[in-house]
């Protein structure tokens, strides 16, 4: 189980503490924040994805991977693709933080490293979710349901828990958001305990699609609890790829379509409907979407390299 899955040593719990500086750097970004049509996106940031080079040469985490592998989700574990053209990713589970704030810590994780534990995603979240309440309570009273009264109840208490409520847990709504609010795609996948309304593909579409980054972030969602999922990364690979599919193989649900969206994707099919917004690969009747290696500006890849080199080092004193 994921909760007794522990990380056995310190130094790889950079996700938290010891990024906490990089998460300044990133808040006094998302002061001055870039408009695409209207909808902002934090620029600079936006595009990181989070994954860790071949841990080979680190036994602890070797035994740690082979452990949080019955607590992944049939997609996500590499012995559920044999006999697939292409080598399979290797997903990983990243502890995160149960505050009520678990999808912002979630997808903090993903981007830079270190939990939301300032409240910053969510605080800006909320500002622009409180901005482009119309279009998204479109989406949200077409998608649901519940009966009309009920959900316009249910709405008021997604739009009031993220602004009010800094403990109150976030829903499928804040997902939504935080796909257009980063230009990005976000995977659900859902895990044992879990509800099935909230696994499938989030998909930025209050945003041009030429303006997003065609590679997804992907998550898990049991036990009422977003977690962050990772890739390893090997010299040997040239692309990794997500399974955009449940445990039977069959297509995950796209949420927060509008009745004409609909229809498009009902006309063209969701293979054609997907690769607007990413690049993927046909294997059988799944479709893969390509998880790229982030592509980081000179001065942050130099930064990265300077960190990975001291981790090497306290790794290495700590064996």
């Amino acid at each position: 189980m994921v909760e007794t899955a522990k990380l056995k040593f310190t130094t790889l719990n950079v996700f938290d503490e010891q990024r906490e500086a990089q998460l300044n750097v990133i808040a006094s970004a998302s002061e001055s924040m870039n408009d695409v049509e209207g909808f902002p996106r934090l620029w600079s940031t936006a595009n990181f994805t989070l994954n860790l080079p071949s841990p080979d040469f680190i036994p602890q985490f070797v035994n740690y991977y082979e452990d949080i592998q019955e607590s992944l989700p049939w997609p996500l574990k590499y012995d559920s693709w044999e006999g697939l053209s292409f080598l399979p990713t290797r997903f990983f589970l990243v502890p995160t933080s149960g505050d009520g704030n678990c999808l912002c810590n979630a997808m903090s994780l993903s981007l830079w490293r270190a939990n939301d534990s300032n409240k910053m995603l969510r605080n800006t979240l909320g500002n622009a979710l409180a901005k482009n309440n119309e279009a998204v309570h479109e989406r949200f009273m077409h998608n649901t349901k519940l009966p009309w009264g009920i959900a316009e109840e249910e709405w008021q208490l997604d739009l009031n828990s993220i602004l009010v409520d800094p403990g109150f847990y976030l829903s499928d709504t804040h997902i939504f958001m935080l796909a257009n609010f980063l230009h990005r795609p976000i995977v659900v996948f859902g895990g044992k305990g879990s509800t099935p309304v909230i696994s499938g593909i989030y998909l930025p579409l209050l945003c041009p699609p030429e303006s997003c980054f065609p590679v997804p972030i992907p998550m898990v969602y049991f036990h009422a609890h977003f977690i962050t999922v990772g890739f390893l990364q090997y010299a040997i690979r040239s692309f990794y790829a997500l399974p955009l599919c449940s445990a039977n193989k069959q297509p995950l649900k796209l949420h927060f379509l509008t009745a004409e969206e609909e229809r498009k994707l009902q006309e063209i099919g969701q293979k054609a409907f997907l690769g607007r917004w990413m690049c993927l690969i046909e294997e059988g009747t799944v479709s893969f979407a390509v998880m790229s290696p982030p592509s980081l500006p000179l001065p942050a890849l130099q930064q990265a390299n300077t960190r990975y080199q001291q981790l090497q080092e306290e790794i290495r004193r700590n064996l």
